[in-house]
């Protein structure tokens, strides 16, 4: 977790740059020498110091070159001691307090102008260090020394990468707080716009957290944005219809807020109280892991922006930057926090997160065994420990095959006269083809249906018509790749295919 000394911390010593630990407790049960043992032991810590001290003075070369150089300096006997399966603990243990050395001497620069030149040093390391150190090792020494060596390094670059952001959000962050009408604008859209309870709902800290964050809202908030003190400000901070206000005004006592007060030394600067306040956030997650405070803090941020943003904020941008900045800087602290745990400490937090999540998932209800049971012919699936309520029979129509809806007896009678229409509603209700006009002959489907005979007809119309025989003959051999021309009739005479 973040602390007060996150950013402050003091750089080591120069002279007494690391201290690795005994080599001896990792030889016990092993058949080896004692001065090839302590000779091991003294080149690798002055191979720790090189590394530190190149990546002080951002000597990018001689960096890389002594990871380079290293297994040229053991001796035979030396290097078979190096390469024991029984030492990859205490070489990933050593690179890992080396790794905290240089994290340490980087820390105080999140909140510094930092040159260009050195940032492109970072950038180098972190995206070449892993790689460097593979190719450097997997020639002479096995996996396991390789990957003693990769995992710290994969945890300090990791860590590297995240600071040039927080800095620049620092840097950017600064040079807002510096406009006071812009503070007094993000004061006025934060009493109109945001509603405290729903930061609260959306935010979801751990029930022992809820109340510190509410005197957080109500107490640190105008400390951390200082606005200009004016009509407009206390027009807004005693305005009956904002959330906000109501909370800074309803007399209950949260509690202190996270802030530092003012001593007689002078005012403090706004970005170190926006420090101080990052550093002490961790006080409302005693007790739980780093990610639940992480996780919390970026849902609070979240919830801002988004109430910001659906009211249309004049000052987004500005917020925007306020959320960028404690998001980059609280991830930066926690996780170099993390790097420079000691590892046993690291072991008994992870071990206390498992037996929380042991004792969770033992304290949940066991789920209901499901099984299938038959209702009315159908499968029916249910949970075991679900109440199911007395069912009631439904009663169901009877089943019918589908059916055109019924038609009204005036519409049967002008609609269904002719021997035609009967056939073709029976043919419908069949699901035979309809007598619909198609491409082929521009007159009717190809699907024709056999003539059928002399077929009762009620019409009183005569079917004993004259029929020409020859006309019909004709349309017979009518060819059907000619379709285009012969779709309109009118127009038929003109029609080079057709037949006249």
């Amino acid at each position: 977790m973040p602390n007060l000394k996150s950013l402050s911390m003091l750089p080591p010593d120069p002279d007494n740059l690391i201290e690795l630990p005994d080599i001896f407790p990792y030889l016990e049960g092993t058949n080896y020498d004692v001065s090839i043992a302590k000779a091991l032991f003294h080149l690798y810590r002055s191979y720790c110091i090189d590394i530190i001290d190149a990546f002080r003075k951002c000597k990018e070369k001689p960096f890389f070159n002594h990871h380079s150089a290293f297994n040229g300096k053991m001796t035979v006997p030396v290097s078979k001691l190096f390469s024991m399966e029984c030492l990859a603990p205490w070489i990933q243990e050593c690179d890992m307090r080396t790794c905290q050395q240089m994290i340490r001497f980087i820390a105080p620069l999140a909140l510094q102008n930092v040159p260009d030149v050195v940032w492109h040093v970072f950038d180098r390391i972190g995206s070449k260090l892993v790689s460097h150190l593979i190719g450097a090792f997997e020639e002479k020494c096995p996996v396991h020394v390789v990957v003693a060596k990769t995992v710290p390094a994969a945890r300090f670059v990791h860590v590297l990468k995240k600071l040039k952001p927080a800095n620049t959000a620092a840097l950017q962050l600064s040079q807002m707080l510096e406009e006071p009408q812009l503070r007094t604008q993000m004061w006025l859209d934060l009493m109109a716009m945001v509603d405290p309870d729903q930061l609260v709902e959306e935010s979801m800290p751990p029930p022992e957290s809820l109340i510190r964050l509410q005197a957080i809202l109500k107490e640190d908030m105008r400390l951390l944005v200082s606005p200009m003190d004016g009509e407009l400000v206390r027009a807004a901070e005693g305005d009956s219809s904002s959330s906000y206000a109501n909370l800074l005004n309803d007399g209950v006592d949260y509690g202190d807020g996270l802030v530092p007060e003012e001593d007689e030394d002078g005012p403090i600067p706004l970005l170190e109280k926006w420090i101080s306040w990052l550093e002490l956030f961790p006080q409302l997650f005693e007790g739980h892991h780093a990610q639940c405070m992480v996780d919390c803090h970026g849902r609070l941020w979240r919830s801002v922006m988004m109430q910001f943003g659906q009211s249309g904020a004049r000052s987004y941008q500005s917020w925007w930057f306020v959320e960028c900045f404690a998001t980059q800087m609280l991830e930066w602290m926690t996780e170099m926090e993390g790097l420079l745990m000691d590892t046993e400490v690291h072991k008994a937090m992870d071990e206390k997160e498992r037996e929380k999540y042991a004792e969770a998932s033992t304290s949940c209800p066991p789920r209901g065994t499901k099984r299938k049971r038959r209702t009315n012919g159908d499968e029916v699936d249910d949970s075991g420990d679900v109440e199911l309520l007395p069912s009631k029979k439904l009663e169901l129509a009877p089943k019918s095959s589908p059916r055109l809806p019924a038609q009204s007896h005036t519409q049967a009678a002008h609609d269904l006269d002719g021997d035609e229409t009967d056939a073709d509603l029976d043919e419908l209700n069949r699901g035979g083809p309809l007598d619909l006009p198609s491409f082929h002959t521009g007159l009717s489907s190809p699907i024709k249906r056999q003539s059928r005979g002399n077929v009762q007809d009620d019409s009183g119309i005569d079917l004993g018509l004259d029929i020409d025989v020859e006309a019909e003959k004709e349309a017979k051999k009518f060819n059907k790749r000619d379709w285009l021309l012969s779709s309109d009739p009118v127009d038929a005479p003109v029609g080079l295919g057709v037949v006249v």
